[in-house]
């Protein structure tokens, strides 16, 4: 082959392999789904968790590819973030109103416990408690103990009774009101009164993300 016929070649292949990889993103812009197995990464991902998801981590804890930190709030957790400390941190609450922004990601099942003042109550007070939420009433009395329809309030303005009881809501990405904690009698959090983040850093990439994801996604 003459070298013009070579570069003629090489050119035509640079346009058919960027075609084919502009075809691969998604409608969203990102790179399309890619297999995760046995993938390498140039440096270690670190990631950390408050006690209510250390159960997570554990799933990561044989994974040569990831450093886990077992924190004791999700206040340590967003320090060592925003010191760049960790990549991504797992935690159960929205941000509140005067911490930095961060990118996230709902990863499971659960839903925001808010009153006026933060506030710690177990499985066997519920019944007593007045309950308010803008969530179909039905779907919450299945998934708690001791809430039924004697104590639970369906309202369009749940944030308005605050002051009242306890809300039940799906916050965005800041806290309203204070964190209320439910915990069992055996000093366990009550799982679904936390609707679980993944937070992570902006430099983090979206394989890096995925590859984490993949492996502490909840069924």
């Amino acid at each position: 082959m003459t070298n013009s016929k070579k570069i003629i070649f090489i050119i035509i292949f640079i346009i058919v392999a960027g075609f084919f990889l502009k075809e691969r993103k998604n409608l969203t812009g990102q790179p399309a789904f890619v297999s995760l197995d046995n993938y390498s990464f140039s440096q270690e991902i670190t990631i950390a968790a408050c006690p209510t998801f250390h159960y997570l981590l554990d799933k990561l804890n044989n994974n040569q590819e990831i450093i886990v930190r077992k924190t004791q709030s999700t206040n340590e957790s967003l320090a060592l973030l925003e010191q760049n400390k960790v990549d991504l941190i797992i935690s159960g609450r929205a941000l509140k109103q005067t911490e930095p922004d961060f990118l996230f990601e709902i990863i499971g099942p659960g839903y925001d416990f808010i009153s006026q003042e933060e506030i710690v109550i177990f499985d066997n007070e519920i019944a007593l408690i007045p309950f308010y939420t803008n969530i179909n009433s039905a779907e919450i009395i299945e998934k708690f103990d001791y809430i039924s329809e004697n104590n639970l309030t369906e309202t369009d303005n749940p944030y308005d009774y605050l002051s009242k009881g306890i809300v039940i809501v799906f916050l965005e990405n800041r806290l309203k009101g204070e964190t209320v904690h439910v915990f069992n009698q055996n000093q366990s959090r009550v799982r679904l009164s936390r609707r679980p983040r993944l937070y992570y850093s902006e430099n983090l990439s979206a394989e890096q993300l995925n590859f984490v994801k993949e492996i502490i996604k909840e069924n």
